[in-house]
């Protein structure tokens, strides 16, 4: 088949094949990005430390506790 015999149906099937592929290559692209750069920049929470710190066995269940206590009132401040 030679290029000068292709008839317009022809033409929008090639234009839509390389349409769609090339959104599938950029949403490929971007859902990669996105996924890698999520975990890499996901930063703990206060509470989160606090439990790791604990099961450490760095703080004692007094300190723990209280600093817990301290953490949800910060938060229902922070909500108001």
């Amino acid at each position: 088949m030679h290029w000068h015999e292709m008839d317009d149906g022809n033409w929008v099937w090639m234009a839509s094949m390389t349409v769609l592929f090339w959104v599938v290559v950029i949403v490929g692209i971007v859902f990669l990005v996105r996924n890698t750069r999520d975990h890499r920049d996901r930063r703990s929470t206060a509470h989160e430390i606090l439990d790791e710190r604990f099961a450490r066995g760095e703080i004692s269940v007094e300190e723990y506790e209280q600093r817990r206590k301290v953490l949800q009132r910060t938060k229902v401040v922070q909500r108001s």
